[in-house]
């Protein structure tokens, strides 16, 4: 490549540090679209099921996966601001989630009206 002005070395330097930067900050972005994406997966099975996968789970296992979740996000989110990328990690249910008689379970999603 023919380089039309004349780089310090300084400027070099930097260009490998960037070089260097570059994969760290694709491996954020890559790391909050699969965080989103697992969080959908989660949240996409019809109630009966995703009941039966809350309940399997168990509510003490439940609390700590939402808030590692949570945690994870927030990580995420910190390092992308600071890294200048605009994707953010979701954080919280993407349904109503009742605990009640020590087990979570689901709202149901109220039926469209005719």
């Amino acid at each position: 490549m023919i380089e039309l002005t004349e780089k310090t070395q300084a400027q070099k330097d930097i260009d490998t540090i960037n070089a260097a930067l570059r994969p760290v900050i694709e491996n954020v972005a890559s790391a909050i679209e699969h965080l989103n994406n697992s969080r959908s997966v989660f949240w996409s099975f019809p109630d009966d099921q995703l009941n039966d996968i809350l309940a399997e789970i168990g509510a003490v296992k439940l609390q700590a996966v939402f808030a590692n979740h949570a945690a994870s996000a927030a990580l995420l989110n910190d390092l992308a601001e600071r890294c200048g990328i605009d994707a953010r990690a979701a954080i919280g249910t993407m349904r109503n989630v009742v605990f009640a008689n020590g087990v979570f379970t689901v709202a149901p999603i109220p039926e469209p009206e005719p």
